[in-house]
């Protein structure tokens, strides 16, 4: 739940609330039950680690929902806007 809220802070090596994150929660649901949209797209990307990861972006809105494989059918969810500097990564 804290990464739905919160963004890394990387100068303070912290997380920090982050109220478009806050704001957009409700979100994560609505992009996931509605994944097979043309408004969501989907994509697969592994980590630094090389864990691979599900992204839904809501390209229109700047809003991307992570899900993480942790057991055999459980995911952990991580949410957040896409800033600039996200966007050009």
């Amino acid at each position: 739940f804290v990464h739905l809220i919160t963004r890394e802070n990387k100068y303070k090596d912290r997380r920090e609330f982050d109220h478009e994150r806050a704001n957009r929660i409700h979100w994560v649901k609505a992009v996931l039950l509605n994944h097979t949209s043309a408004r969501v797209k989907y994509f697969e990307y592994a980590d630094e680690k090389g864990i691979l990861k599900h992204h839904y972006w809501l390209e229109e809105e700047n809003f991307i929902v992570v899900l993480k494989p942790v057991q055999p059918d459980l995911m952990v969810v991580t949410a957040f806007c896409i800033d600039d500097y996200e966007k050009a990564r």
